[in-house]
């Protein structure tokens, strides 16, 4: 079984028109034309923040269905939404993919609404709408829901409705939301009910729908994209650790996203780093001070080297498929949290050769490729 473990669901208006609560009827997400490209207007906002904003998003309309992308690359299916199941299927056997593990596009951004009731009530409509379309693939098409975590009750609410009732194969979450790191106490109740249905939390964001770390330094969409997918991910991770998540919760797992694999051996190899400093610190507190030592470093919930928290088989990452450092991130960080992703119907995704380039790989063994494709994802999205 081949499977993608990061593909999308362009949203489409009438998914608004046909889902959402009529109660928002006024201030249900729309489309609107600026300078002859479209955005959504939802909340206020206009998504993707246009040319000229801080943390400027592509402009080139990926980000809904009227962006004409599919047509441009040849995709059978007719838009990159859940409207067109036959054409996305046909696109899977033109891949040779088996499976796609799918995230939302837009809709990645609900977390970051202001307007709590609107957010809870879109990721309702998101869900109903991407369980329906599910149902006509065959099993080959796994959604996750998405959650207004802004709130964590409503997000318990709809996680646990999005996997009881809708049957989601799992739940997608920001790398932080808002200002507010994922160790923040009150999303803590969120993380415990991820961990009783035992279902997989998909970490994720998109570039230029909301504020993201150090994209909002830049007006220009090649600065804001290096940095905000990246470090928006190391975030996660550091405080999924620091904050205790991986520790006191035996099942909860995560898979971050559209990063690629390569940072992370630096990233392990720095955290592991600050709290060997801590440890030195702790060994000599005397000298530093007892009350510095405390308010610096302490992180009571964080009980082993950042490292092993990331090598204990619930973390994984999606690599790009001809990732140059990936032989050296197999070798360090080890072969079983490694994903096969291609982005697809994304400007990303090398369609419909990605899966056929990774394939064809020379640098890293056939039973390395096996279990990225299938035994790794198997392991996260409990497929």
């Amino acid at each position: 079984m081949i499977i993608d473990s990061d593909t999308h669901v362009i949203e489409n208006p009438d998914l608004f028109d046909k889902y959402l609560d009529p109660k928002f009827e006024n201030r249900k997400p729309r489309l609107m034309q600026l300078e002859n490209v479209t955005y959504w207007f939802i909340d206020g906002q206009l998504i993707p923040k246009p040319p000229g904003s801080r943390g400027v998003g592509t402009d080139v309309g990926f980000a809904h269905p009227k962006g004409g992308l599919m047509k441009s690359r040849n995709m059978k299916a007719k838009n990159g939404s859940f409207d067109d199941v036959p054409g996305r299927l046909s696109d899977l056997d033109t891949t040779g993919v088996d499976v796609q593990v799918i995230f939302p596009t837009t809709m990645l951004g609900a977390c970051h609404l202001e307007d709590t009731e609107l957010a809870a009530g879109m990721c309702r409509a998101y869900n109903d709408y991407v369980a329906q379309g599910s149902e006509k693939g065959d099993g080959r098409l796994r959604p996750l829901a998405t959650v207004p975590l802004q709130d964590p009750v409503a997000a318990v609410e709809e996680l646990r409705r999005a996997v009881r009732e809708l049957h989601l194969t799992g739940v997608v979450i920001p790398g932080l939301v808002g200002d507010k790191p994922l160790d923040s106490p009150e999303f803590f109740q969120f993380f415990k009910e991820a961990d009783s249905l035992n279902v997989p939390i998909g970490v994720h964001s998109v570039t230029g729908a909301y504020d993201l770390p150090w994209a909002n330094l830049f007006k220009n969409f090649f600065y804001t994209h290096m940095v905000a997918m990246p470090f928006a991910q190391m975030t996660a991770i550091m405080t999924l650790i620091g904050g205790g998540i991986l520790e006191r919760l035996p099942n909860i797992r995560f898979g971050l996203m559209e990063s690629g694999c390569s940072w992370l051996p630096f990233w392990s190899w720095w955290l592991d780093k600050h709290v060997e400093r801590r440890q030195m610190m702790a060994e000599r507190k005397e000298e530093f001070g007892v009350k510095l030592y405390r308010h610096v470093y302490d992180l009571p919930e964080m009980k082993k080297l950042p490292s092993e928290y990331i090598k204990n088989g619930r973390i994984f990452v999606s690599a790009e498929p001809m990732e140059d450092d990936l032989p050296w991130v197999l070798k360090t960080m080890g072969e079983e949290m490694i994903l096969f992703a291609t982005d697809y119907p994304h400007g990303d995704a090398d369609f419909p050769n990605g899966l056929k380039e990774f394939q064809g790989r020379t640098d890293i063994t056939e039973e390395q490729k096996r279990k990225i494709l299938e035994e790794n994802p198997k392991k996260l999205y409990n497929l």
